[in-house]
């Protein structure tokens, strides 16, 4: 903003109140808002004196125009945000603003209606207020005051506000202009500061808004559509309001000009509604000017009720009403009175108006705390009930008040008033509706009644017809009966269409007709001539015809016989009778006159003149100059001097006659208007009378029907009676009635045992008896009741232990306390319940606090809330203090599973279905879906009426991912078996045709040597799947066990590319190696770091096609050994680099089948490394782009390798050997590979036979099959240990199992070697070897 725009005057002044959640809504309005708008903006929050605030950095970001904190005296600016700084009022006087502390000590501060208030009196309708988010009530009552000065009140959304409850109370005024979001708001200031409205100063002038003639169709169109839906004429009142109302709304509804704005009023909306809402004036107050209201309590009521005749009924009347709070106002001041006096409310208040609305919120009488602000305590607590929807108007002020329709300009008055109160009405109406209505009053007013009017008001012509009781607060007092003639009949009602060819009306039809007639003369005469009415009044001189007229001392008058030249006098008279009889021109010879000292001849000619109105004749009388001495022509109705001298004497007694005639006239007139008056009271009587003798007929017939009733209620208070003895007498509750000075009433038999009582105790204290309570304060508590009224509750135990409620209350009657009740409930029952209840209880919660579960209760499934157990909220991830509601639960339900959440839920409350069910909810604290397993039922009254719901709730999502995770193991396991059968199926499809090319005996050396060769390389093929089977075992019990120790990697890297160098031949892949001079030494497994190498190469292999690169590095890096194993094959697509090290996992880029796999390799590889301390990556640019994997172990801190020195262990060799297994194929061959290498071998085929052959051969060795029937080779072995006579055999286990726990169990059992299926032919000799080296002793054994 330029510093040129501080020193504009605005073009209105906005005031912003906001609070709680107010900042957003102004940042909203800000961001919107024209910053050259030329208006000032004064913006009041409620902010902590406590804190320092930095609102107005705040707001700079949200706008261009200059934030200012006020400072005492400041000048409002246009395009400049004032902002009140914290702990301060601020109000408007004289365009400057005035600071002031907030008061300390009160805990409630209203800046907002401060702010307002000062606007509606300084700027009135400039003013504009506007009510964003907040909480309270702040501003609701400066809004009414804006609202009544003509300024706009403009409230923000509910839907939009963060907080509603200043938006809500302000609404609830009646008084709010508009109601809109933040954006929407700043778009209305846009249209008010640029001036988008109606022509209204074009079109205004001072006449531009005449209500009659002058009116523009566009207004007349309102006007008759206002009359024609609300019966009102607004013709009565002032233009210029009329016009600012009319603009007002032009402006808020936002169109571009009055003549749209009335074609808009009559489309379907609700605009024609605000329209004449805010054409009538409804803000009121309790006791509005409080002196006015102290003036009406000190001296003019008293003085009225005073003036009251016995049985006399005080009649006042509360003209324009609006929503009822003067009318109770009076009926306060009335009341209090005739209490005051102590004399009977006789007492009738008409309230009226013309809007219903209002008077419907009048009767009901439901008013706010702030609205009764006026109101005293004392007052509000006599005159008011307070309920949960605001103050009700007491029973006793309601019936005084009859609210009733009500035009003060068109309908009949009250009569026979005592006081009429209509204070800011007449203000509004025009001067000629003002003294109707005022003459209304008067006629109402009984003579020395009391006349309340507006500040600004006056009684006008009537002045004479009242005596001022106190001027300064428009008091006034009736003198006398009969008003002053002039001010009385009826106005007339102008019909209101919207064409513009409309009738005028009568009070101007005499200068209208003159209008005509000018036109008509100004074309037709140009010589001297006078123009009379049918009475000789002149109306108007012509041509200089003035000379010729003469006026005498006194009283003047506009008689033409009067005022003409003396010596013309008696020839116009006759002229003029002439002219009346004949209906024709009647013309008059030159008569000698003189004219300014000179004598002249003037010829007279009078003729009728029409105008073209039948009604009102019109004379028209030519004065032409003659010479007198010319011989002129007579005209045949020239007049003789005997005929003027009669003329003379007529006139003469003519003028007498006609002055008695008007005196006569004169005082008929009088006499008629007085008859009129009372013809009027007299009229106003009898409707009072009969509508007297109707009340009365209505109340005859009301008092048939309450004595009907009475009887009535006599025959039921008598049934009644006998049920309560009855009730006293049979019921279960004991019952004590006492009065006031605790003597006993009545009381039933049971508690006549506690207190030893009998009927004839009745009538006596009841402290002057024993009773069986344990309660010594019983007496003293009873007459705490009835002196406080305030109940007593207790439980109390009586000399037997029995358990009873004790209540005391007092014993009303007709309002007063008489007494008090004491029951007496047995509820020793419920006590054990209640103890057994707790116990549960306490179960209960112990149990829930147990249970990982969380706990709800939808205690009324018609309504939103949900009772949740501190579990729930737990797992849930939220506050207990945040409040679950159906609502907000659906809100985290995941969006795929809600529906069939609610059609479960649904299910469960029409048909009963079971309602358990799993679904995803969002939990508070990661903001992630989690699953929760939920269960409930429902409670129901009766066969389908659901009442109640409750249940448990558990977190899932832990299991559902196991399931999950069990799922794709399946899945893999599924996909491994079928592999696995494959892979076995190939080796041994292989295996059986080479024994068939061998079974042939057609085959040469080469084929069978070929055969042999095909079927050692299946058999060891079959080998390697059984050890990957076995490592797989391994790896899903995590039983893998490493043999640690100082590894040489080069070692093992070397011995690695010797397992693999021929499938690197076979497959035509260029392999390269670099390997460190220096050993890289580390802590491991040498058998399974090989393991690792090898399956990488083997990997690299299988998915590098033939051509292909494969390339292996160890090196050193940062104390750690690197292995990186890099290929030119098939790739790896970026989002399988993690999945291919899970179990099972099958590339399908595999390029030979036959060398497929069973997907375990790579996952056997991340098992050893990590095992190892290790790290396996893999990478690759995509499918086609290669691979690399690198594994990372940490050196060995100690580099130096265990030498170990050669140990001589003389050999025992082996000569006889029993084989001990049940399948006969593999015994067979085992025993033929043995005999083949020398040996003599016993064959058993269980474990019997096999213990039996031990114990009687007596071999070097024995190998045992675990699995054997009968006995298996853990027994055999045991027993054959038992027996020290064979500590010298040694015992082979042979078994497919090869877990470390096999192993374990296998040295238990006392073997020396653990063999696993299938055994590998070529390293026979080696474990013939093993056997002949194991030197076998007591405390010795190796495995």
């Amino acid at each position: 903003m330029g510093s040129d725009d501080g020193n504009l005057k605005p073009v209105k002044i906005v005031g912003i109140g906001a609070s709680a959640g107010g900042l957003n809504a102004l940042e909203s309005l800000f961001d919107e808002l024209n910053p050259t708008s030329g208006m000032a903006f004064i913006v009041v929050q409620h902010l902590s004196p406590d804190f320092d605030s930095i609102m107005d950095q705040l707001l700079s970001r949200h706008t261009q125009m200059q934030v200012t904190l006020i400072e005492d005296g400041m000048p409002v600016e246009a395009n400049r945000i004032h902002l009140l700084p914290p702990g301060k009022q601020v109000i408007i006087s004289n365009d400057k603003l005035l600071l002031a502390e907030r008061a300390e000590g009160t805990s409630l501060a209203f800046p907002v209606d401060e702010l307002f208030r000062s606007l509606a009196q300084n700027v009135g309708e400039n003013a504009i207020g506007i009510i964003l988010s907040g909480t309270g009530s702040d501003g609701s009552r400066g809004g009414r005051d804006i609202a009544a000065a003509g300024g706009v009140v403009i409230v923000q959304s509910l839907e939009s506000a963060n907080f509603d409850g200043m938006p809500r109370s302000a609404c609830n005024t009646g008084v709010v202009d508009l109601i809109l979001s933040p954006g929407e708001i700043a778009k209305t200031l846009h249209r008010m500061a640029n001036e988008e409205w109606p022509q209204h100063e074009k079109e205004r002038n001072s006449d531009s808004m005449e209500l009659v003639d002058h009116m523009a169709p566009s207004m007349r169109l309102i006007f008759h559509l206002l009359h024609q839906k609300f019966g009102l004429d607004f013709s009565h009142y002032k233009s210029d309001m009329i016009a600012r109302r009319v603009e007002r709304r032009v402006k808020l509804s936002g169109v571009s000009d009055l003549e749209s704005y009335a074609d808009s009023l009559t489309e379907e909306g609700d605009e024609i509604n605000l329209l004449y809402h805010d054409m009538l004036i409804g803000v009121t107050d309790f006791f509005r000017d409080c002196k006015v209201f102290e003036r009406l309590q000190l001296d003019v009521i008293p003085s009225a009720v005073d003036n009251l005749h016995e049985e006399e009924e005080f009649r006042c009347w509360v003209a324009g009403t609006a929503s009822g709070e003067e009318a109770y106002s009076l009926a306060i001041l009335l009341a209090e009175e005739f209490s005051k006096r102590g004399i009977e409310k006789r007492i009738r208040i008409f309230a009226s108006d013309v809007h219903e609305q209002s008077l419907a919120a009048a009767g009901r009488g439901v008013y706010s705390h702030d609205q009764l602000g006026n109101v005293t305590p004392e007052r509000r607590e006599r005159f008011f009930i307070e309920r949960q929807d605001g103050f009700h108007v007491a029973p006793e002020l309601r019936k005084m008040v009859v609210f009733t329709p009500h035009n003060v300009i068109r309908d009949a008055p009250f009569t026979r008033l005592d006081l009429i109160t209509c204070r800011n009405l007449l203000i509004y109406f025009t001067p000629p509706t003002q003294q109707r209505v005022l003459s209304l009053f008067h006629f109402g007013l009984k003579t020395g009644g009391t006349l309340c009017l507006g500040g600004s008001e006056s009684l006008g012509n009537l002045r004479s017809e009242f005596q001022a009781i106190d001027e300064t607060s428009r008091i006034f007092r009736k003198d006398r009966e009969v008003p002053s003639t002039g001010i009385r009949g009826t106005l007339n009602r102008v019909a209101w269409t919207h064409t513009t060819d409309t009738t005028p009306p009568p009070d101007r039809d005499a200068t209208r007709q003159l209008l005509k007639t000018y036109d008509q003369l100004l074309k037709r005469l140009n010589c001297p001539a006078l123009l009379v009415n049918e009475k000789r009044e002149v109306l108007h001189v012509l041509g200089g015809a003035g000379k010729y007229l003469v006026f005498s001392d006194g009283r003047p008058t506009n008689d033409v016989l009067q005022v003409i030249h003396p010596e013309l006098r008696s020839h116009l008279s006759l002229a003029l009778i002439h002219l009346r009889r004949d209906k024709h021109p009647v013309t008059v010879e030159p008569v000698k006159c003189e004219i300014n000292n000179q004598v002249t001849g003037i010829a007279l000619t009078a003729e009728t003149f029409e105008s073209g109105d039948e009604e009102a004749q019109t004379v028209l009388i030519t004065l032409q100059v003659t010479d007198i001495s010319a011989d002129a022509e007579v005209s045949p109705t020239l007049l003789s001097a005997a005929e003027l001298s009669n003329v003379e004497h007529l006139e003469r007694e003519l003028q007498f006659t006609q002055d008695n005639l008007q005196s006569t006239i004169e005082e008929l007139q009088s006499t008629n208007e007085e008859l009129q008056s009372t013809n009027e009271q007299m009229t106003a009587s009898n409707e009072e009378l009969q509508s007297t003798n109707e009340e009365l007929h209505s109340v005859n017939e009301e008092l048939y029907t309450v004595n009907a009733e009475h009887q009535r209620k006599i025959d039921e208070l008598t049934e009644l009676n006998d049920d309560i003895d009855n009730l006293l007498t049979t019921t279960n509750v004991h019952t004590l009635f006492l009065d006031s000075n605790l003597r006993l009433r009545r009381f039933t038999p049971r508690i006549a045992e506690l207190f030893n009582l009998i009927p004839q105790d009745i009538g006596r204290r009841i402290d002057s008896f024993t009773h069986k309570l344990q309660d010594a304060t019983l007496t003293e508590a009873i007459r705490e009741v009835i002196r406080t009224e305030q109940p007593v509750h207790r439980e109390i135990k009586d000399q037997s232990s029995q358990w009873y409620l004790l209540r005391i209350f007092p014993y009303l009657s007709r309002g007063t306390v008489e007494g008090a009740v004491v029951t007496l409930v047995d509820v020793t029952t419920l006590q054990v319940a209640t103890e057994a209840l707790k116990k549960s209880e306490e179960r209960f919660d112990l149990a829930v606090r147990g249970s990982n579960a969380g706990i709800w209760d939808w205690q009324n499934v018609k309504q939103e809330p949900i009772w949740c157990s501190s579990r729930m909220y737990a797992l849930l991830g939220r506050p207990p203090e945040q409040e679950l509601t159906v609502s907000y639960w659906r809100e985290l339900i995941h969006p795929e599973d809600e529906q069939l959440v609610m059609d479960a839920l649904a299910s469960h409350l029409e048909r009963g279905t079971p309602f358990d069910i799993e679904y995803r909810m969002e939990h508070g604290a990661s903001e992630e879906y989690r699953w929760f397993h939920m269960r409930g039922s429902a409670d129901r009254f009766g066969a389908d009426r659901v009442v109640r719901m409750a249940g448990s709730f558990e977190d899932v999502t832990d299991r559902r991912l196991a399931e999950e995770g069990v799922q794709k193991a399946v899945a893999r396991r599924d996909q491994f078996l079928a592999m696995l059968s494959h892979e076995l199926r190939n080796p041994l499809g292989a295996v059986t045709n080479a024994t068939a090319v061998l079974a042939s005996g057609a085959a040469d050396e080469s084929i069978t040597r070929k055969a042999l060769e095909v079927v050692r390389r299946q058999l060891n093929q079959m080998s390697r799947l059984l050890d990957d089977l076995l490592d797989v075992s391994r790896i899903t019990h995590g039983k893998i066990e490493l043999r640690t120790g100082k590894v040489d990697l080069r070692h093992i890297v070397e011995q690695a590319i010797s397992v693999v160098r021929r499938s690197l031949n076979d497959a035509d892949l260029s392999f390269s190696v670099e390997m460190p001079t220096e050993a890289l030494v580390v802590d491991g497994d040498p058998a399974r770091l090989e393991q690792v190498t090898v399956n990488l190469l083997t990997n690299a292999i299988k998915y590098t096609p033939a051509g292909g690169d494969i390339r292996l590095s160890l090196q050193a890096e940062g104390g750690f050994g690197v292995i990186e194993v890099q290929d030119t094959g098939v790739g790896i697509p970026r989002d399988k680099l993690q999945e291919i090290f899970s179990l099972f996992y099958q590339s399908d880029e595999t390029l030979d089948r036959s060398n497929g796999g069973m997907g375990v390799g790579l996952t056997l590889v991340m098992a050893v490394v990590e095992l190892h301390k290790g790290k396996v990556t893999a990478r690759s640019n995509g499918p086609g782009r290669g691979s690399t994997f690198t594994v990372t172990l940490p050196l060995s801190t100690s580099a130096q390798l265990a030498v170990a020195g050669p140990v001589a262990r003389p050999s025992v060799a082996i000569r006889q050997v029993v084989l001990v297994e049940d399948i006969d194929d593999a015994r067979e061959m085992l025993a033929t590979l043995l005999a083949l290498r020398g040996l003599s071998v016993h064959e058993g085929r269980d474990g019997a036979e096999g213990l039996e052959l031990i114990r009687k051969v007596r071999p070097d060795a024995a190998i045992i099959d675990i699995g054997l029937p009968e006995m298996d080779g853990h027994e055999v072995a045991r027993r054959i240990r038992n027996d020290s006579s064979f500590d010298d055999v040694r015992l082979v286990a042979l078994t497919g199992y090869g877990q470390d726990a096999d192993r374990e169990a296998v040295r238990e059992s006392g073997f020396d070697l653990h063999l696993v299926k299938p055994l590998n032919p070529e390293s026979l000799d080696t474990i013939l070897s093993e056997l002949a080296d194991i030197q076998r002793g007591p405390a010795k054994t190796n495995v």
